[in-house]
């Protein structure tokens, strides 16, 4: 039994390479599952091996690409845990940092990005520090901090055609009337239509100040006749419906305009950064 383990021991350290090669040519492939059984697989045969970080974030970028968040946190942890040296360590957090930002966890990822910025002295990696972290300022709506951190990028890499267009793209928001959605729904209160016109929406705005002006005059018209019971019906089962999906709507479409123009804005920016 001995010999059969010294004998089996000898034989795995000389498959390193062909365990790796299975695993990269799975991930390659878009065959996770067995990419991911051959990158566990090296691990467990060579657990010291200066590649293990590799390995980590390899699986964690599968996990990443399957929208794994919580699996794809846990093997870039290991990836920054096994890291060789700090330079590596701190290209794997950078990594990690990447994985927040995709699963929408913009706070996490700046938070993240800031103490690498501090911490590190290759210029690259402050490079793309600031990067990403105005890719996630620009995600979290957090403009002016976007701004400072574009501003950071290009001192590290210098490039006025590029930071030109950013900066009239950023522009642009500044001219941009942002609707505040209390405020339509409070103008909705007063006057129904009121707070989609606010919003920007005549169309919504006229329909509902039509249709909520129909039911008022027509259940006024009911009391005034002395028919209460019909008034109340029109009341409680039509007017109250109308009335406060208007001040609802009214708090949406402000809501969705904001939303719109900052998605086309971040659009914008994300366009010119991946045509450079």
């Amino acid at each position: 039994m001995l010999i059969l383990i010294s004998l089996f021991l000898s034989i795995v350290p000389s498959r390193k390479t062909e365990i790796l090669d299975f695993a990269e040519k799975f991930f390659s492939a878009g065959c996770y599952e067995e990419a991911i059984t051959e990158y566990k697989r090296f691990i467990c045969f060579h657990p010291k091996d200066e590649e293990v970080s590799y390995v980590y974030s390899r699986i964690a970028r599968i996990h990443r690409l399957c929208s794994e968040w919580d699996e794809a946190v846990d093997a870039h942890e290991q990836a920054i845990i096994t890291a060789a040296d700090d330079s590596v360590k701190q290209m794997r957090k950078l990594e990690l940092a990447v994985t927040y930002i995709a699963a929408g966890n913009y706070s996490m990822a700046e938070v993240l990005l800031l103490k690498i910025e501090v911490a590190a002295v290759n210029l690259e990696i402050k490079k793309r520090c600031a990067l990403l972290r105005a890719v996630a300022e620009i995600h979290s709506y957090k403009w002016d901090y976007a701004r400072d951190a574009f501003s950071t990028y290009f001192l590290y890499s210098p490039d006025t055609v590029l930071q030109q267009r950013i900066n009239e793209v950023l522009a642009e928001r500044e001219k941009f009337f942002y609707r505040s959605p209390s405020s339509a729904r409070q103008l909705s209160t007063f006057i129904p239509g009121l707070g989609q016109l606010y919003a920007g929406d005549a169309a919504n705005a006229l329909n509902a100040f039509l249709l909520n002006g129909g039911l008022i005059t027509w259940m006024v018209y009911k009391a005034v006749h002395g028919y209460w019971s019909d008034a109340w019906v029109i009341y409680y089962f039509l007017f109250r419906r109308y009335y406060f999906g208007n001040k609802y709507n009214a708090e949406r479409i402000a809501g969705e305009k904001n939303r719109s123009f900052n998605q086309s804005q971040i659009q914008k920016i994300m366009e010119l950064l991946v045509s450079e």
